[in-house]
């Protein structure tokens, strides 16, 4: 009798411990607050909201944010918890993120946001559109889309950091990904670019107006546009780019006599430089419209240029593939000493 009582306890306590275990594997898999499309519009319309929260499952957005009240937030805060993933913001083909116009500044991070639409609207693009500062840390987006002018992200003027994060499958009118526009500053580390299109304009993944651009250890692989495959420079008046250790690769301008595969630099001041960088792959459309030819780099300078605005590589431009506009071929220089 002794012996079936205790295997009877010893049945019961194998229960009670595959019950808990049963119990523990399934708050691992279950949100411990799941976050809604209601819990990011509070934050955003909420008077005396604290313009930050922090997201714990994926969200489908039912509707687009509005545009953010300053009387509610001068900064938003936006920061997932999802464990060992991303999570994700999903416009669900129609609606559009971010727009703060007023804000200070933005902070996103662990975030994959995918498939936001927006339309040609002012104010609008998809992800985020603001003109002031951000900070995007370990963030993906895919699948995004602008259907007017600007990149999934629109900067106007601020500054925009970028780091540890991925762009791909984005496409808009011009600038695939980012559009940055009236000395805004776009600094990114670490960031990849990755099969970003823009349908009608020049910018596969970046369009940079008027802008500062900085780029290290970036990707820009397999981007398209009608002109600047991956990145287009343009405006004389404050248009830098520095890209340190970055790797072009596969990027196409797809127009007939397409210029630049992978960057197209137009008439920009102070101009440009490619510090270590690597360029593969990178092709444009001759002017018959027939084959696809090396081109990485188009450089559009001409008499109308500032006279002191430079275009470097260090340590030398590639052997071929970079076409120089003959009146600047005097301002494309190989020069480490600005790297």
């Amino acid at each position: 009798m002794a012996h079936n009582g205790l295997l009877e306890r010893k049945k019961t306590g194998m229960v009670v411990l595959f019950m808990w275990a049963c119990f523990v594997a399934m708050a691992a898999v279950m949100p411990v607050d799941a976050t809604t499309y209601a819990d990011l519009l509070q934050v955003v319309t909420t008077a005396n909201s604290s313009c930050s929260i922090v997201v714990h499952s994926d969200v489908l957005l039912s509707g687009n944010l509005p545009i953010i009240d300053p009387e509610i937030c001068q900064t938003l805060t936006i920061t997932g918890a999802c464990g060992r993933r991303l999570c994700k913001i999903d416009g669900g083909g129609k609606y559009s993120f971010i727009r703060g116009p007023h804000l200070s500044s933005v902070h996103l991070e662990n975030l994959e946001v995918t498939r936001c639409r927006s339309s040609a609207s002012l104010f609008s693009a998809p992800v985020l559109y603001v003109q002031a500062g951000a900070t995007i840390r370990n963030c993906r987006f895919a699948g995004n889309v602008n259907v007017g002018q600007g990149g999934v992200i629109s900067a106007f003027e601020g500054e925009i950091t970028i780091s540890n994060s991925e762009f791909s499958l984005n496409r808009a009118s011009s600038g695939g990904a980012i559009h940055a526009d009236s000395f805004a500053t776009l600094t990114m580390t670490s960031v990849k670019f990755v099969r970003n299109l823009a349908t009608k304009g020049v910018g596969g993944a970046i369009n940079n107006v008027e802008s500062t651009l900085l780029c290290q250890n970036c990707v820009f692989d397999m981007n398209r546009a009608r002109d600047g495959g991956a990145v287009a420079l343009s405006d004389d008046d404050g248009t830098d780019a520095v890209f340190t250790s970055c790797r072009f690769s596969g990027n196409r301008a797809t127009k007939k006599g397409g210029k630049g595969g992978a960057v197209l630099v137009g008439i920009i001041s102070p101009g440009a430089k490619f510090c270590r960088s690597t360029f593969v792959h990178n092709v444009a459309l001759d002017r018959r419209g027939g084959r696809y030819v090396t081109q990485h780099v188009w450089i559009d300078m001409d008499e109308m240029s500032v006279e002191d605005s430079t275009v470097v590589f260090c340590p030398a431009r590639p052997a071929a593939g970079v076409f120089v506009r003959p009146a600047f071929a005097a301002n494309v220089k190989n020069d480490c000493s600005v790297c």
